[in-house]
């Protein structure tokens, strides 16, 4: 839906406190469109809902409102499942939640709940390996020990009588694949049985309404075997899309941009986009740091290319890495958090941002604990964090305090996705490049089918003069994004004058 030319900071500003279902951003997107923004949630320290301490999907469904309001209208769910540990990848049964998390009812209602507000969710399907206290690799050390081939869970692992440079651990006098340590056994995926099972899994979650899954460790599927990794890739692609064809995978292949390339041949929707085997947020520091526009471009060209006919995936940063604030911060600034998380934004994809990151949470790992420690909401639904988390004081403001701040993180980035979400040739375009000139000012086109849109980036630690006349902008609204509140971009006829990493977005 369109607006006025004269669309004043102070209109954005009044907007971040509309609901996103009644302001006059159009955001509503079909179900099957898979170019969303998404938000990772570690269920164990987002929000509690029982006053236990200890974050739980009851917690979550509670935040909808919140999540739909900050124009995520995708969720993804680190492992939900019942495991003997925090962070949840050795998964002891695929079939049941982890009790502290609550239980399949939960999950269903917080599914239906999130597809009112037409927030789709995937979750994390860990199928390299299981827990070693999953009754599969218990029945299956037997059964392999005792030579029973007729018991289907002895090639459930990749086991042997011997130690070897593969078979690693021991269990019973068992050996066995484990390349993510003793507790976590390799699942064998060249095993019929198994893949039977990871397709009664899948039924299982699509018939609650899971829309789609996020595969974990995709390069170690096969460990150093890339052809068989996508192959089997392609039969999991295949298998999902033939019970919902509208379903969304994206994979996490931490490697590099070759091999990337190269996974895509299995048709999986998306892969998240590492930068030189390194997290995007690296890369978004360097263009901001060198204030480099150019390279902006030319890194999304190369990630829409690599993905071929299929979805970009950006993200600045995830559960395994340090938090988006240390990344892109300088000097204790908010600036260039805010600009980084526009750069991501802007891009071409399906963009994913980890919970917290929107009111500027730190943490660095080692160890992990630190990156994955409870989001501050600013009251009783505060969660403990992790044992072992030595993360610092959230410098910049519980999520209730930054709501009051027009001038906050959370507040720029609703705006962000706002305009995002609104805009096809954002999340779909093609980039091209009008302009990157010597004041280190951007201008840039995106298309996406008769949708035009042309954006002006001030990459330059100071205020910059620009000539507007050279974008041919009849007949296109503007929207303005400032890092601080205090400096306005300026018009005077067609010049402008735009704060340091100030944004103008021509629709």
């Amino acid at each position: 839906m369109k607006k006025s030319i004269s669309f004043l900071l102070i209109t954005l500003f009044s907007l971040v406190s509309c609901n996103n279902k009644d302001n006059l951003f159009d955001t509503k997107l079909a179900k099957e469109d898979k170019y969303r923004t998404y938000y990772e949630i570690f269920p164990r320290s987002y929000a509690d809902s029982n006053n236990d301490y200890i974050g739980d999907l009851k917690g979550i469904e509670n935040k909808l409102d919140y999540i739909s309001d900050m124009g995520f209208n995708g969720i993804w769910l680190t492992p939900i499942n019942e495991t003997t540990t925090y962070h949840g990848y050795d998964v002891v049964d695929y079939y049941k939640i982890n009790p502290q998390f609550g239980n399949i009812d939960d999950l269903k209602s917080l599914v239906n709940k999130a597809h009112e507000k037409d927030i789709n969710i995937i979750i994390d399907l860990v199928i390299n390996h299981s827990s070693n206290k999953n009754k599969w690799f218990l029945d299956g050390v037997n059964a392999f020990k005792n030579g029973d081939k007729s018991n289907k869970y002895s090639e459930y692992y990749n086991f042997s009588m011997t130690k070897d440079d593969i078979h690693n651990y021991g269990y019973a006098g068992v050996y066995y694949e484990a390349n993510f340590g003793s507790d976590m056994p390799d699942l064998n995926l060249d095993s019929d049985y198994v893949k039977e099972e990871i397709k009664n899994i899948v039924k299982f979650y699509f018939d609650i309404g899971i829309d789609g899954f996020r595969l974990d460790a995709t390069t170690w599927y096969f460990a150093g075997n890339e052809e068989k990794n996508i192959e089997f890739l392609r039969w999991f692609n295949d298998y999902c899309k033939s019970i919902n064809k509208d379903s969304y995978i994206v994979g996490e292949a931490w490697t590099n941009g070759g091999s990337i390339t190269r996974m895509y041949q299995s048709g999986i929707d998306s892969f998240f986009s590492y930068y030189d085997s390194k997290v995007l947020g690296d890369e978004f520091v360097y263009e901001i740091v060198n204030n480099d526009g150019k390279s902006f471009i030319n890194t999304n060209n190369y990630l829409i290319g690599q993905a071929g006919d299929n979805i970009p995936a950006p993200f600045i940063t995830n559960h395994d890495n340090a938090r988006a604030a240390n990344i892109l911060q300088s000097k204790r600034s908010n600036k260039n958090t805010k600009f980084g998380h526009a750069l991501m934004q802007l891009s071409t994809g399906t963009t994913f941002t980890y919970y917290g990151d929107e009111i500027g949470l730190f943490g660095v790992n080692p160890t992990d604990e630190n990156v994955r420690c409870h989001m501050d909401w600013g009251d009783k639904t505060n969660c403990i964090d992790p044992n072992g988390a030595n993360a610092s004081d959230n410098i910049y403001g519980s999520v209730i305090k930054q709501k009051k701040d027009s001038n906050s993180i959370l507040n720029y980035i609703k705006k962000i996705n706002y305009i995002r979400n609104s805009s096809n040739a954002i999340r779909k375009g093609k980039f091209n490049l009008i302009e990157f000139n010597d004041n280190y000012v951007l201008a840039f086109e995106k298309i996406y089918q008769n949708e035009r849109n042309v954006i002006v980036m001030n990459f330059n630690d100071n205020d910059v003069e620009y000539d507007l006349s050279k974008l041919n902008l009849t007949n296109l609204d503007k929207y303005s994004l400032v890092v601080d509140n205090n400096k306005n971009i300026k018009f005077d006829k067609n010049k402008v004058k735009m704060p340091s990493k100030s944004i103008l977005i021509y629709k």
